[in-house]
C-alpha cells in the first residue's frame, strides 16, 4: 500500500452516492463504503498525502443526468457497453455526478463525526490543490498554424495572377480597393498561410475529382475568390467580359445572376453576370 500511494500527489475520495453502483445486487452496503472511504482518510494522514473531496461530476448540473443515463444505455466504440451498463436491469438509476455545491458534500460526508477533518477534505486540501497547479490550456492561445516557407508571398502572387487572368490589365478602383485591403488584413494578422493552404487542399481535391463548394463566411471574401477556394464572387453586381475582361458595375440589383446577357461594348462578346 505504501508502494502505491508514493506514486500520488493526493488521494480522492467521492460523495458515498456516488459510489451507489457498489450497492447492486448487494455487492456492499452503504455503511462497507463509507468505511472504506475512512480508510483511505486514515491511509492518507499515515502517508502525508492529501486527501481531497471530488464531485466525480460527469456534468454540471444536476437535471442534465439524463443526458449521461442516455451515453450509458448505449454501445461504445467497437460495440462495447458503458461499466455502469446492466443487461437485465437497463433501467436501473445511475450514480448522481453533477457538480456538487459545498452544502451537497458537507451532507455527504456527515457519517464522518469529526467537524474539523470534514472540513479539512472538503475546502482545506482542495484549495491547497488548487494553490498548486499552474495555468495550464490544453490548446494553443494564439494562432497557431504550420508554416509553408513563402506562403504570403504565393498567396499574393496567386492573387495578382488570377486578378489580372479575371479582370484584366486595369481592375475598376473597387475591386482594387477590396483586394488591397483585405490582403493587407490577412497578412497582418498571419491568415496567409491558412488562405494558401486552403488554396492548395481544394486545387488537390479537384485534381482527384472531388467537388468542393466553399460558402459562408468564405464566399464573402474576395482573397479566396482569387485565391480559388472559393467560386463564390462576393463583389457588387458587375458585368464581366470573359474575353477582353472588360467590366462594370450594376446599382439596384441583388445578385449578379440576376442580370440578363449582354454584349461587350468593347469586343461584342457576351457579358454575364457576376458578384452578388
Amino acid at each position: 500500500m505504501e508502494e502505491l500511494i508514493s506514486y500520488y500527489d493526493y488521494l480522492e475520495i467521492f460523495p458515498p452516492s456516488v459510489y451507489s453502483y457498489l450497492t447492486r445486487n448487494e455487492r456492499f452496503t452503504k455503511e462497507q463504503i463509507e468505511k472504506i472511504i475512512l480508510e483511505i482518510i486514515k491511509l492518507g494522514e499515515k502517508y502525508q498525502k492529501p486527501v481531497i473531496v471530488s464531485s466525480d461530476a460527469h456534468y454540471v448540473y444536476r437535471e442534465d443526468k439524463i443526458i449521461r443515463d442516455i451515453f450509458i444505455v448505449n454501445k461504445g466504440l467497437g460495440g462495447k457497453l458503458h461499466p455502469l451498463f446492466i443487461r437485465n436491469n437497463p433501467n436501473y438509476s445511475n450514480p448522481d455526478q453533477h457538480l456538487r455545491l459545498s452544502k451537497e458534500l458537507e451532507v455527504e460526508f456527515k457519517f464522518i463525526n469529526d467537524q474539523k477533518l470534514r472540513e479539512k477534505i472538503i475546502y482545506d486540501n482542495t484549495n491547497l490543490l488548487y494553490e498548486k497547479i499552474l495555468d495550464v490550456s490544453p490548446i494553443k492561445d494564439k494562432l497557431y498554424p504550420p508554416e509553408i516557407v513563402n506562403s504570403d508571398d504565393n498567396l499574393k502572387n496567386l492573387i495578382k495572377e488570377n486578378l489580372k487572368k479575371n479582370y484584366g490589365e486595369k481592375p475598376d478602383r473597387k475591386i482594387i480597393e477590396r483586394i488591397n485591403r483585405e490582403v493587407n488584413s490577412i497578412t497582418k494578422h498571419k491568415f496567409a498561410i491558412i488562405y494558401y493552404l486552403s488554396s492548395l487542399v481544394v486545387k488537390k481535391s479537384l485534381q482527384d475529382g472531388y467537388l468542393v463548394g466553399s460558402r459562408g463566411s468564405v464566399g464573402s471574401s474576395l482573397a479566396a475568390t482569387l485565391s480559388d477556394i472559393t467560386e463564390v464572387n462576393p463583389l457588387e453586381p458587375h458585368y464581366l467580359c470573359k474575353k477582353c475582361k472588360h467590366h462594370f458595375f450594376v446599382d439596384n440589383v441583388l445578385s449578379g445572376y440576376d442580370l440578363e446577357d449582354k454584349k461587350c461594348p468593347i469586343c461584342n462578346s457576351l457579358m454575364k453576370g457576376e458578384g452578388h
